[in-house]
């Protein structure tokens, strides 16, 4: 059996370029956020990571664009700097981090500006309201540490935990089935076999069928 190796990834978290984790009014800073240019902001940015967090160099692009962010703030950048160059594997983008932010957002974020389009200061305070709630989740996660082996710390972090976190999201599944239905198109003689099966639901191709969604049933 081959042996499988293990991806140990290290998030950046606030207090990694701030000090004043413990300190800061954070329901201040997300009030000073419009609330859609927020989630529009973040949202976007989750749909890259959301099936592959392990996503190495996709994390890396966005560790960078945060940096353009924080470019006047010296020590920010040296921080942040040594941080991506001393870890293997830093990330920024997680399932959790994002769900934490968005039910800040939601919660206490400006609802009356409705831009979509953030201003260079808005942005640095949803980065910060962001690396806040990564250290939230690391909290978590920590509790009860001093008992656990390092390869315990990990998280299976691509489609089988997003099913895991989330139940009763479809997102997976749809995933999988057009996964599916791409290699039954390729594969002999599963395309004859997914054709009389679409044909069957009275649909034209495996798009039409995928997109009836909750509708058609196998």
């Amino acid at each position: 059996m081959a042996k499988t190796e293990e991806l140990i990834m290290t998030c950046l978290a606030y207090e990694t370029l701030f000090d004043d984790y413990l300190t800061i009014d954070i329901k201040s800073v997300a009030s000073s956020i419009p609330y859609l240019g927020a989630l529009d902001f973040i949202v976007k940015k989750h749909n890259f990571f959301y099936y592959c967090l392990s996503d190495l160099e996709g994390q890396k692009n966005e560790l960078y664009e945060l940096r353009c962010s924080f470019y006047s703030e010296g020590n920010v950048l040296k921080r942040l700097d040594s941080f991506i160059l001393e870890q293997d594997n830093p990330y920024l983008i997680d399932n959790i981090s994002t769900l934490y932010f968005e039910l800040f957002i939601l919660q206490y974020a400006d609802k009356q500006n409705k831009n979509l389009v953030l201003t260079p200061e808005q942005k640095v305070l949803v980065y910060k309201l962001y690396l806040y709630c990564s250290s939230l989740w690391l909290g978590i996660q920590q509790n009860g540490i001093e008992n656990l082996e390092l390869l315990d710390l990990n998280l299976k972090v691509d489609i089988p935990v997003t099913e895991f976190r989330f139940p009763a999201d479809f997102h997976a599944q749809l995933y999988k089935a057009n996964e599916f239905f791409v290699f039954c198109e390729n594969t002999t003689p599963h395309n004859t076999i997914s054709k009389w099966l679409i044909s069957d639901k009275g649909k034209n191709n495996y798009q039409e069928y995928l997109g009836a969604g909750g509708k058609v049933r196998g």
